[in-house]
């Protein structure tokens, strides 16, 4: 494994130096577009932009990107047999390209950041006596712990994508099952909050319909997150909230990363090509976007009729053929009669 680990690093460093250099050149033009300091006509100053969020956009496109680039091997037929032959354990080889993808993004990411912060030190001391004139705060400090904890997140984030990605049997397959992942939980939830706060509602207790937390349950919300709280606190001020959302994906993340070496060790390269057939990916998916959608959309002819066909599109897509499974028939006749049933009884409730 240590040699296969040193091949790869020879023979990916110029892709990598590439893209290093492109993202410090692109670094370096935000950032001298980026007003760190907004000045107004008084002459007080304000702290305008840290760069964090612009750094925490860096991680989470390379963390989706990477994976992609790294794993596409075992899409295809030509190269999965090559891979699949070497003198390697297969769980071996995924754990190398694993780690050799987070030392690309960690690479990538500190250059970017050493880039930044050296860019905000400047813009501070050319701007320290007005702030402290001003009492404006500027803790250059959680930078250190922003930096390391990016990069945990980003790690997280990296793992999800390489789970979902490497369950397609296609590139088309490990896309699309990436970017329903994404999304699934945050449907769930929405569909759940959505429903029991037409019920809170409709019994009198009004201020719960407006509480709703689903855009925290994304596979991109730990990373969001952090950059609320790191943003925050450099500004001086509190922690963001919705802990709870962040540790539940993070989990989960974290539960990701043996499932990835373990099922991928159980793949074979004539699954290349083949129909996904797991049941927590287009099996549950697809059910639980008909029936979270159906729930929060107003009842429409529209949406009554698009959706079911979209599911149709779906099952179609992993059926590789029009005529899909009588099983699969079945569940999109279950969960669209179910969301429509739910559709119907939260949109009476709520015009009562």
């Amino acid at each position: 494994m240590k040699n296969l680990f040193l091949y790869y690093i020879k023979k990916r460093w110029i892709v990598l130096l590439i893209a290093t250099f492109l993202t410090l050149l692109v670094s370096i033009v935000v950032m001298a577009n980026s007003d760190i300091f907004r000045t107004y006509y008084n002459g007080s100053v304000s702290l305008n932009n840290t760069g964090i969020i612009y750094l925490s956009v860096v991680v989470a496109v390379f963390a989706s990107l990477i994976p992609i680039y790294e794993f596409t091997f075992k899409m295809r037929k030509n190269s999965v047999d090559l891979f699949y032959s070497l003198p390697v354990k297969r769980y071996k080889l995924f754990l190398t390209k694993y780690l050799i993808g987070l030392l690309e993004l960690f690479i990538i990411f500190t250059v970017s950041f050493i880039y930044v912060l050296i860019f905000v030190i400047i813009s501070y001391n050319k701007n320290k006596e007005i702030l402290i004139t001003y009492g404006i705060q500027f803790n250059i400090i959680y930078y250190l712990p922003y930096y390391f904890s990016i990069l945990a997140i980003g790690a997280l984030l990296f793992t999800w994508v390489s789970f979902f990605y490497t369950r397609g049997n296609t590139v088309f397959d490990g896309l699309l099952l990436t970017a329903l992942s994404v999304f699934v939980l945050m449907i769930a939830v929405w569909a759940f909050e959505y429903t029991l706060s037409i019920f809170k509602y409709h019994f009198g207790d009004e201020k719960y319909r407006y509480n709703s937390t689903f855009i925290y349950y994304t596979a991109y919300s730990p990373i969001v997150y952090i950059t609320q709280v790191y943003e925050r606190l450099v500004k001086g001020y509190n922690g963001a909230s919705y802990w709870t959302s962040f540790i539940v994906m993070s989990c989960i993340s974290i539960a990701l990363i043996p499932l990835f070496l373990i099922l991928n060790n159980n793949k074979k390269a004539e699954d290349t090509s083949d129909i996904v057939s797991e049941w927590y990916l287009y099996k549950l998916f697809i059910p639980v976007y008909i029936i979270g959608l159906y729930t929060i959309m107003p009842l429409n002819a529209f949406y009554l009729v698009i959706i079911p066909i979209v599911g149709y599109v779906a099952y179609v897509i992993n059926n590789r053929h029009f005529k899909i499974k009588v099983s699969d028939l079945i569940t999109l006749a279950a969960s669209s009669g179910v969301g429509i049933i739910l559709c119907v009884v939260l949109n009476n409730l709520l015009s009562r």
